[in-house]
């Protein structure tokens, strides 16, 4: 199964038929190809646990299409939660393996295999960063950086090692190893490049080229306080849930640190790609 499915109280009136209003999508709920790997996913009403229909064993082609199975299941004779007091509706099954063996090799496979969406190029100043990620014992980590506050451009905020692309910079991935050897020490050595991410335009004016990385050796990251306050790591799995918080500040807080804007726009195409293949 592809991840834990849950619809708040709030929508359980409309039984999870209002997109925004419970977060109906792929990306939020995984719903979309759920029971792929072949394991038994079950529907659980109340809070306490108490009602369990065992009736869904495969998932429709999309979300929609997976609600209206649901919809159709309790038409046919399930409960409504409302009915019981539920606070949810879950979906449950075995949580996706993120170690090593599970991301490494087949997102590099992933990304070589898609075409990467590049913004034209005056949509923005050129740049990159590097999304790189490490194992610690079974799961996968990515290294984040929080910017120094003395920054004239996106000070104190988390983000990804990287940064504008300098006139000698022979490419976009040239300009993430530079910028992350640069901020917190990363030698390019010990970097192994797995593929890149479609472009990301922002509204401050910047066209930004991801690209994804595995720190393939030990690494302690030093920061360069002239443009670096912290460096912290996070569980890939942090990004598996839903995020959080009122627009614009809506992402997930990692480490006490909030992960938003196109950083958490990134991290959601990344994490869009695995789904796909865990």
């Amino acid at each position: 199964m592809k991840d834990a499915v849950s619809c708040g109280n709030e929508g359980i009136a409309g039984f999870c038929g209002a997109a925004e209003g419970v977060g109906i999508t792929a990306d939020a709920l995984a719903l979309d190809g759920i029971d792929r790997g072949g394991g038994g996913a079950t529907l659980e009403i109340g809070s306490d646990g108490g009602v369990v229909h065992p009736a869904v064993a495969a998932a429709s082609a999309t979300t929609v299409a997976a609600v209206a199975r649901i919809e159709r299941l309790t038409s046919s004779g399930l409960p409504h939660p409302t009915r019981f007091g539920a606070s949810s509706v879950r979906m449950t099954g075995r949580e996706p393996s993120l170690s090593e063996a599970a991301i490494r090799g087949p997102l590099r496979k992933a990304l070589a295999t898609r075409v990467v969406a590049h913004a034209p190029p005056a949509s923005g100043t050129p740049s990159a960063v590097l999304i790189p990620l490490f194992a610690k014992g079974d799961e996968t980590y990515l290294w984040l950086v929080r910017r120094s506050a003395s920054l004239r451009k996106h000070s104190g905020q988390v983000a990804f090692p990287g940064g504008k692309t300098d006139a000698t910079d022979p490419s976009g991935l040239a300009t993430a190893l530079r910028e992350s050897s640069e901020e917190i020490a990363l030698p390019p050595s010990s970097v192994d490049v797995l593929g890149q991410l479609d472009d990301l335009v922002t509204g401050t004016g910047f066209t930004i080229s991801p690209f994804v990385a595995w720190v393939a050796e030990p690494f302690t990251p030093r920061p360069n306080p002239e443009e670096v306050s912290r460096v912290f790591d996070a569980p890939l799995r942090a990004f598996f849930e839903s995020a959080r918080g009122i627009p614009p500040f809506h992402g997930h807080t990692v480490d006490g640190e909030l992960v938003w804007g196109a950083t958490g726009k990134i991290m959601r195409d990344l994490v869009g790609i695995l789904r796909d293949i865990l």
